[in-house]
């Protein structure tokens, strides 16, 4: 938990355009390109810095992590952080379910053990390309 909340801090005191991505692939897909439409609607951008800062961070986090077991542990600390920050899922609603439709369609919404190189690679590029479709917008 001091971890993800350290490194969440610190990809926080980074612009977004000056923060290092992995070497991934990222393709901007139909539920992605709505996670980023609905994000160009909110207008604080101190609300966008701390969703770009979210998902940056936890794709930092997932990909450093030596003990992350399982997306359920997983989920359960990203909710420790964002209630750390005061966030609020629900302030943005219409986001908030775009992102949800994402997350169902990459089968976040079912919990997985992060066995495997391959399991954590693959939660790593779903909050990657989160990032990368909120990136500088």
């Amino acid at each position: 938990m001091r971890y993800l909340l350290v490194l969440l801090l610190l990809v926080g005191c980074v612009p977004p355009s000056e923060v290092k991505q992995s070497e991934s692939t990222f393709v901007l897909t139909s539920s992605l390109k709505e996670v980023r439409d609905e994000f160009k609607k909110i207008e604080s951008q101190e609300d966008k810095d701390l969703i770009y800062k979210q998902f940056a961070g936890s794709a930092s986090y997932i990909k450093n992590a030596e003990q992350l077991e399982s997306t359920n542990g997983f989920e359960k600390l990203l909710g420790k952080v964002q209630t750390s920050y005061g966030w609020d899922r629900e302030k943005y609603p219409k986001f908030t379910d775009a992102v949800s439709e994402y997350l169902v369609e990459q089968g976040f919404d079912k919990p997985r053990t992060l066995t495997s190189q391959a399991d954590k690679d693959w939660l790593h590029e779903i909050f990657n390309s989160l990032a990368e479709a909120v990136k500088n917008e």
